[in-house]
Protein backbone atom coordinates (compact mmCIF):
# COMPACT_ATOMS: atom_id res chain seq x y z
CA UNK A 1 0.00 0.00 0.00
CA UNK A 2 3.09 2.41 0.91
CA UNK A 3 4.19 2.18 -2.45
CA UNK A 4 1.24 2.51 -4.54
CA UNK A 5 0.98 5.54 -2.57
CA UNK A 6 4.19 6.64 -3.37
CA UNK A 7 3.71 5.75 -7.16
CA UNK A 8 0.75 7.75 -7.30
CA UNK A 9 2.63 10.88 -6.18
CA UNK A 10 5.07 10.24 -8.68
CA UNK A 11 2.64 9.49 -11.67
CA UNK A 12 1.08 12.90 -10.09
CA UNK A 13 4.81 14.98 -10.44
CA UNK A 14 5.06 13.69 -13.60
CA UNK A 15 2.07 14.61 -14.91
CA UNK A 16 2.33 18.11 -13.16
CA UNK A 17 5.52 18.35 -14.98
CA UNK A 18 4.32 17.73 -18.41
CA UNK A 19 1.33 20.35 -17.99
CA UNK A 20 4.03 22.78 -16.95
CA UNK A 21 5.89 22.26 -20.39
CA UNK A 22 2.70 23.46 -21.99
CA UNK A 23 2.06 26.39 -19.80
CA UNK A 24 5.79 28.01 -18.64
CA UNK A 25 8.07 26.35 -21.04
CA UNK A 26 5.66 27.07 -24.23
CA UNK A 27 5.19 30.81 -23.11
CA UNK A 28 9.21 31.21 -22.50
CA UNK A 29 10.49 29.58 -25.11
CA UNK A 30 8.04 31.78 -27.66
CA UNK A 31 9.24 35.31 -26.00
CA UNK A 32 12.53 34.12 -26.45
CA UNK A 33 11.84 33.62 -30.32
CA UNK A 34 9.48 36.54 -30.53
CA UNK A 35 12.42 38.76 -29.70
CA UNK A 36 14.89 37.11 -32.33
CA UNK A 37 12.05 37.70 -34.64
CA UNK A 38 11.62 33.93 -35.04
CA UNK A 39 7.44 34.05 -33.72
CA UNK A 40 6.33 30.83 -34.17
CA UNK A 41 2.15 30.16 -33.66
CA UNK A 42 0.39 27.81 -31.20
CA UNK A 43 3.58 27.12 -28.97
CA UNK A 44 0.92 25.57 -26.33
CA UNK A 45 0.30 22.69 -28.92
CA UNK A 46 -3.20 21.61 -27.34
CA UNK A 47 -3.89 18.87 -29.51
CA UNK A 48 -0.24 17.47 -28.56
CA UNK A 49 -0.87 17.90 -24.85
CA UNK A 50 -4.31 15.92 -24.84
CA UNK A 51 -2.59 13.25 -26.21
CA UNK A 52 0.05 12.99 -23.86
CA UNK A 53 -2.14 13.93 -20.70
CA UNK A 54 -4.26 11.09 -21.53
CA UNK A 55 -1.54 8.95 -22.36
CA UNK A 56 0.14 9.78 -18.84
CA UNK A 57 -3.02 9.09 -16.96
CA UNK A 58 -3.82 6.02 -19.02
CA UNK A 59 -0.18 4.80 -18.04
CA UNK A 60 -0.85 5.57 -14.54
CA UNK A 61 -3.88 4.12 -13.77
CA UNK A 62 -2.73 0.60 -15.46
CA UNK A 63 0.48 0.82 -13.43
CA UNK A 64 -1.51 1.19 -10.53
CA UNK A 65 -4.01 -1.17 -10.92
CA UNK A 66 -1.16 -3.49 -11.99
CA UNK A 67 -1.88 -4.11 -15.31
CA UNK A 68 0.11 -5.85 -17.86
CA UNK A 69 3.58 -4.09 -17.50
CA UNK A 70 3.38 -3.82 -21.21
CA UNK A 71 0.96 -1.65 -21.61
CA UNK A 72 2.07 0.63 -19.12
CA UNK A 73 4.93 1.08 -21.12
CA UNK A 74 3.39 1.44 -24.05
CA UNK A 75 1.39 4.41 -22.88
CA UNK A 76 5.02 5.67 -21.25
CA UNK A 77 6.36 5.52 -24.20
CA UNK A 78 3.71 7.32 -26.06
CA UNK A 79 3.83 9.79 -23.43
CA UNK A 80 7.71 10.47 -23.79
CA UNK A 81 7.47 10.58 -27.59
CA UNK A 82 4.84 13.52 -27.23
CA UNK A 83 7.24 15.23 -25.05
CA UNK A 84 10.22 15.29 -27.75
CA UNK A 85 7.63 15.71 -30.41
CA UNK A 86 7.07 19.00 -28.44
CA UNK A 87 10.54 20.11 -28.02
CA UNK A 88 11.34 19.40 -31.55
CA UNK A 89 7.73 22.07 -32.58
CA UNK A 90 9.65 24.32 -30.13
CA UNK A 91 12.76 24.33 -32.17
CA UNK A 92 14.34 24.67 -29.07
CA UNK A 93 18.01 24.88 -30.56
CA UNK A 94 17.53 28.30 -31.90
CA UNK A 95 17.12 29.86 -28.01
CA UNK A 96 20.43 27.27 -27.32
CA UNK A 97 22.33 30.08 -26.05
CA UNK A 98 19.97 31.06 -23.76
CA UNK A 99 20.77 28.96 -20.88
CA UNK A 100 17.66 29.48 -18.36
CA UNK A 101 15.60 28.22 -21.62
CA UNK A 102 18.45 25.88 -22.31
CA UNK A 103 17.59 24.09 -18.66
CA UNK A 104 14.26 23.81 -18.76
CA UNK A 105 14.32 22.18 -22.22
CA UNK A 106 16.88 19.66 -20.90
CA UNK A 107 14.78 19.04 -17.50
CA UNK A 108 11.92 18.47 -20.24
CA UNK A 109 13.62 16.11 -22.03
CA UNK A 110 14.97 14.12 -18.92
CA UNK A 111 10.98 14.11 -17.67
CA UNK A 112 10.96 12.11 -21.26
CA UNK A 113 14.39 10.05 -21.14
CA UNK A 114 13.03 9.03 -17.32
CA UNK A 115 9.79 7.80 -18.91
CA UNK A 116 11.38 5.77 -21.22
CA UNK A 117 13.83 4.30 -18.78
CA UNK A 118 11.39 3.22 -16.64
CA UNK A 119 9.32 1.72 -19.27
CA UNK A 120 12.74 -0.31 -20.10
CA UNK A 121 13.64 -1.36 -16.83
CA UNK A 122 9.76 -2.46 -15.97
CA UNK A 123 9.83 -4.71 -19.23
CA UNK A 124 13.28 -5.96 -18.47
CA UNK A 125 13.30 -6.85 -14.49
CA UNK A 126 9.43 -6.81 -13.78
CA UNK A 127 9.40 -5.55 -10.97
CA UNK A 128 11.45 -2.87 -11.28
CA UNK A 129 9.94 -1.12 -7.78
CA UNK A 130 10.58 3.00 -7.65
CA UNK A 131 13.89 2.70 -9.21
CA UNK A 132 12.64 3.30 -12.67
CA UNK A 133 11.42 6.85 -11.69
CA UNK A 134 14.54 8.14 -10.56
CA UNK A 135 15.66 9.39 -13.58
CA UNK A 136 12.13 11.30 -14.18
CA UNK A 137 12.48 12.78 -10.78
CA UNK A 138 16.38 13.53 -9.94
CA UNK A 139 16.56 14.60 -13.63
CA UNK A 140 13.24 16.23 -14.91
CA UNK A 141 11.86 17.38 -12.05
CA UNK A 142 14.91 18.41 -10.22
CA UNK A 143 16.03 20.34 -12.87
CA UNK A 144 12.82 22.00 -13.50
CA UNK A 145 12.28 22.96 -10.09
CA UNK A 146 15.17 24.74 -9.81
CA UNK A 147 15.55 26.67 -12.32
CA UNK A 148 11.95 27.59 -12.65
CA UNK A 149 12.74 28.89 -8.96
CA UNK A 150 15.78 30.64 -9.72
CA UNK A 151 14.32 32.37 -12.92
CA UNK A 152 11.11 33.64 -10.62
CA UNK A 153 13.35 34.88 -7.98
CA UNK A 154 15.55 36.58 -10.77
CA UNK A 155 12.12 37.91 -12.39
CA UNK A 156 10.80 39.13 -8.48
CA UNK A 157 13.39 41.06 -7.69
CA UNK A 158 14.16 42.46 -11.54
CA UNK A 159 17.72 41.02 -12.31
CA UNK A 160 18.23 39.80 -15.84
CA UNK A 161 17.31 36.38 -16.47
CA UNK A 162 20.01 34.98 -17.39
CA UNK A 163 21.21 32.15 -14.86
CA UNK A 164 23.94 32.46 -12.79
CA UNK A 165 27.27 30.19 -13.39
CA UNK A 166 26.19 28.32 -10.18
CA UNK A 167 23.14 27.41 -11.52
CA UNK A 168 24.45 26.30 -14.66
CA UNK A 169 27.36 23.97 -12.79
CA UNK A 170 23.99 22.86 -10.28
CA UNK A 171 21.85 21.73 -13.33
CA UNK A 172 24.80 19.92 -14.92
CA UNK A 173 25.15 18.30 -11.39
CA UNK A 174 21.96 16.96 -11.52
CA UNK A 175 22.05 15.77 -15.11
CA UNK A 176 25.18 13.77 -13.71
CA UNK A 177 23.21 12.76 -10.61
CA UNK A 178 20.37 10.86 -12.92
CA UNK A 179 22.55 9.59 -15.11
CA UNK A 180 24.87 8.05 -12.53
CA UNK A 181 21.71 6.59 -10.56
CA UNK A 182 20.34 5.43 -13.90
CA UNK A 183 23.52 3.53 -14.03
CA UNK A 184 23.21 2.09 -10.84
CA UNK A 185 20.56 -0.32 -11.41
CA UNK A 186 22.83 -3.02 -12.90
CA UNK A 187 25.26 -5.14 -10.68
CA UNK A 188 28.63 -3.80 -11.92
CA UNK A 189 29.83 -0.73 -9.83
CA UNK A 190 26.70 -0.11 -8.31
CA UNK A 191 27.68 0.82 -5.14
CA UNK A 192 29.90 3.60 -6.30
CA UNK A 193 27.68 5.38 -8.60
CA UNK A 194 24.76 5.53 -6.06
CA UNK A 195 27.70 7.46 -3.94
CA UNK A 196 28.52 9.87 -6.94
CA UNK A 197 24.56 10.13 -7.42
CA UNK A 198 24.32 10.99 -4.10
CA UNK A 199 27.45 13.77 -4.07
CA UNK A 200 26.37 14.97 -7.58
CA UNK A 201 22.86 15.85 -5.93
CA UNK A 202 24.15 17.43 -3.00
CA UNK A 203 26.43 19.75 -4.54
CA UNK A 204 24.06 20.85 -7.29
CA UNK A 205 21.34 21.95 -3.97
CA UNK A 206 24.48 23.25 -2.20
CA UNK A 207 24.67 25.57 -5.18
CA UNK A 208 21.28 26.32 -5.64
CA UNK A 209 21.08 27.71 -2.19
CA UNK A 210 24.45 29.49 -2.38
CA UNK A 211 22.63 31.16 -5.53
CA UNK A 212 19.37 32.45 -4.25
CA UNK A 213 21.44 33.68 -1.10
CA UNK A 214 23.69 35.40 -3.28
CA UNK A 215 20.87 36.89 -5.49
CA UNK A 216 19.34 37.98 -2.73
CA UNK A 217 22.07 39.88 -0.94
CA UNK A 218 22.52 41.34 -4.55
CA UNK A 219 19.10 42.58 -4.16
CA UNK A 220 19.81 44.06 -0.26
CA UNK A 221 23.03 45.53 -0.07
CA UNK A 222 22.57 49.44 -0.28
CA UNK A 223 23.30 50.76 -3.78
Amino acid sequence: LQETALRAIIWLLILLLFLMGGRIIAAATSGALQKRNMYRPYMAQGRLESYGLVSLIAAAICDLIKFPSILTAALSTLAATVIFCRLWKWRVWLVKDAFDLTSLHLGYAMLAIGLIFNTALTIAQEPSGLVGFHNALIGGFAVLSITVMCRTVLQRLRFSLSLPVTMRVSNVCLLGSAFARMGAFQEVASTELLIVSAILWEMAFFGFTATLIYITWRFQRPK
